[in-house]
């Protein structure tokens, strides 16, 4: 049937590593940056990344688009720094 998609639990594990993927290596990276730009403007762009990211996955949901999905748990790990 057309529309309908069937989720396995495998699907559903790799929410959490597309978030937590990016946090591997952005804490050296987000130290470097909220040093060189300062803590405020950094603020303002790990929210941005993480309210994209948020409305990138709300899209996919809409759409039963796991790449969507998928992407946009990164999108909101890179801002979830």
């Amino acid at each position: 049937e057309e529309g309908k998609t069937s989720t396995s639990k495998d699907d559903l594990d790799m929410l959490i590593p597309m978030y937590s993927f990016p946090n591997i290596f952005l804490p050296l990276l987000g130290g470097m940056f909220v040093s060189r730009y300062g803590a405020s403007k950094m603020l303002v762009i790990f929210s941005v990344f993480m309210i994209i990211g948020e409305f990138v996955f709300a899209a996919g949901v809409h759409s039963k688009s796991w790449e969507t999905m998928l992407f946009g748990r990164f999108l909101y790990g890179l801002g979830g720094e």
